[in-house]
């Protein structure tokens, strides 16, 4: 078996990122998250703490009042939380998963992915995954991470720990206020070790992902046949740009009377002019992609074109470029000429 030793093609790149098979990390997507969830914390935090303590404190005095009149007041209230901090607090975390996203891969949308796949439904496919390195990966990352979690937690809870044991005796206000400081404490614990672990598991997956997607020799090879095509094609494509490039096919279709086509896979190129030339003379043939070529020049100079297939096909098999026409097909090149030339004889 051939060792992937190969960088990935270009056609190989394009192709796994229509099939939304790309290289990125989950890790990046949380730290990013959690940036801008502090982030938001931090600027709007104290509001957001001091009306949720408002809206505590009006539910408990609204039991003096009417069922109508409270339930009214705190569903108004909860909702003009929701709307100025809640709603925003989504938006910046859903706008913090475009910009991890985009970032790693670019803005793709992978049909792919989402369609119904049988290979999905698979079990022996499903046994191998959950055995795969990647899971593995994966397991080891979330127990390193719940570790992690854990020790912060533990030191910060530890250095605290008299504090707590006052809270009950605290008012509502310095209760919330402390417990926000915990919190956000926390917070920049955790938001370390997720920029940490992100660094991490960025360079893990661009490396495992890269390793993943080497070619063998052979692949290239094929790749590189399949994408330009046989020898044939490509001396043909290279014999239709250096007669471009020359000018002379440009100046012999511009020259031509009249292009008889086939009617888009031969084009001939026919040239007479009374006293000058004994009998009609072929300036060019052109085939394939050649043959729209001539027509493409024949149609922007005016040159006169008719489809006459038998014709193109006769003069193809028959007459080489720059011969003149053989007695056979003097009759049907004169009526052409006729028809091009509005001749009267």
């Amino acid at each position: 078996m051939s060792e992937k030793t190969e960088k990935p093609t270009t056609k190989k790149l394009r192709d796994l990122k229509e099939k939304g098979d790309v290289i990125k990390s989950e890790e990046v997507v949380s730290a990013v998250q959690s940036i801008f969830i502090f982030t938001y914390l931090y600027l709007y935090g104290n509001s957001f703490l001091s009306e949720i303590i408002e809206l505590i404190n009006t539910s408990i005095e609204s039991i003096n009042y009417e069922l109508s009149y409270s339930a009214g007041k705190i569903t108004g209230m909860a909702l003009d939380l929701s709307i100025k901090y809640i709603l925003p607090l989504v938006a910046v975390i859903f706008i913090g998963d475009i910009l991890s996203i985009v970032s790693q891969i670019g803005f793709i949308f992978a049909v792919e992915k989402i369609k119904p796949s049988l290979q999905k439904l698979s079990v022996k496919n499903n046994i191998k995954n959950i055995f795969s390195l990647k899971n593995v990966f994966e397991l080891l990352k979330s127990i390193l991470k719940l570790a992690f979690i854990s020790l912060v937690s533990y030191i910060i809870i530890r250095e605290h720990v008299r504090d707590f044991s006052n809270l009950p005796y605290a008012s509502n206000t310095v209760a919330f206020d402390y417990s926000f400081y915990i919190i956000s404490l926390l917070w920049k614990g955790i938001l370390v070790g997720y920029l940490i672990f992100s660094i991490f598991d960025f360079w893990f997956q661009r490396r495992n992902g890269e390793k993943k997607i080497m070619m063998t020799k052979d692949e290239v090879k094929r790749e590189s046949k399949d994408s330009d095509g046989n020898p044939e094609v490509k001396s043909e494509r290279k014999k239709i740009h250096a007669e471009i490039q020359s000018g002379s096919l440009g100046n012999n279709v511009r020259k031509s009377t009249v292009i008889v086509k086939n009617p888009t896979h031969i084009a001939v190129c026919i040239y007479y002019k009374l006293g000058e030339t004994p009998v009609p003379q072929i300036l060019e043939i052109g085939i394939g992609k050649l043959a729209l070529h001539i027509l493409k020049i024949a149609e922007d100079n005016n040159i006169p074109i008719v489809e006459e297939i038998s014709l193109a096909r006769g003069i193809h098999a028959n007459i080489a470029p720059g011969d003149y026409i053989t007695e056979d097909f003097f009759e049907p090149v004169a009526e052409i000429l006729r028809i091009a030339m509005n001749l009267d004889y």
